[in-house]
């Protein structure tokens, strides 16, 4: 209130890491009907994080609960459910 009285606006910037974005992809993208491009992840974020991607995604799409559809990662119905617990074996926290 202080800073408002004196003409200030209090504001943050949040800095993300290449890391924060690529997971806040994966977290938004999965939840969603569009998913998340492997094309897009290796674009924006590159190769070690798209091969990461795909690695730890390889025992969810055997399990039917990922598939991948025309470069796109999406869950299946039958993985709907359980896509935080997807999501975070997904994350990236080994870089930077």
């Amino acid at each position: 209130i202080k800073g408002i009285a004196a003409g200030e606006l209090p504001l943050e910037k949040e800095q993300l890491t290449v890391t924060d974005r690529y997971n806040e992809y994966i977290m938004t993208g999965l939840r969603t009907i569009w998913g998340v491009s492997a094309e897009r992840v290796k674009q924006e974020f590159g190769t070690a994080y798209h091969d990461y991607m795909m690695q730890e995604a390889g025992h969810f799409l055997a399990e039917g609960l990922l598939e991948m559809d025309n470069g796109i990662l999406k869950a299946t119905r039958k993985g709907k459910f359980l896509t935080d617990g997807i999501v975070s074996d997904l994350f990236f926290i080994h870089l930077e």
